[in-house]
């Protein structure tokens, strides 16, 4: 039998040893990615937003917003995720990586309480059909005042 696994913001990890109750949110949180926010645990704020790869109608992939704070972790055996880690793209060495443009905008000019304002986080945002890894078309550098993420939570 194989193992369970999962791709997250392009890295393979195998699901095991989590319990088969284990939420993606959790999941994604316990390897260290806590862009990706629990809310109201209910899945109606969206702060817990995530990518997943599902197969495209008109094109290979669909990028699909789900609440991580709902979905087991097991549910997702061999699919891709993305969090909001995975929209950023490497800068040059001893520098800030590029935003995403939604990484960006969402920096730039959100209010860092307003995420329960907004249906989900930046995640939950792909700005185009290419999928989340779209170069962004101006890259920007995260800065002290405008890498912060658009919530405040710290859980």
């Amino acid at each position: 039998m194989v193992a369970a696994r999962i791709t997250v913001n392009g890295e393979e990890t195998p699901i095991a040893p989590a319990a088969p109750h284990t939420t993606v949110l959790d999941f994604l949180r316990e390897r260290g990615l806590t862009g990706t926010k629990e809310g109201c645990a209910e899945g109606e704020c969206g702060a817990c937003s995530v990518l997943v790869a599902r197969p495209g109608v008109n094109k290979p992939t669909d990028w699909v917003a789900v609440n991580a704070c709902l979905v087991p972790v097991a549910s997702l055996d061999g699919q891709e995720v993305v969090t909001s880690e995975g929209l950023a793209t490497a800068g040059a060495p001893g520098t800030a990586p590029v935003l995403h443009p939604v990484q960006e905008e969402m920096a730039v000019a959100a209010d860092p309480n307003a995420v329960t304002a907004h249906r989900g986080s930046s995640a939950a945002w792909p700005p185009s059909t290419t999928g989340p890894t779209a170069a962004p078309t101006r890259p920007r550098r995260a800065t002290p005042s405008t890498g912060r993420t658009a919530s405040t939570c710290t859980r």
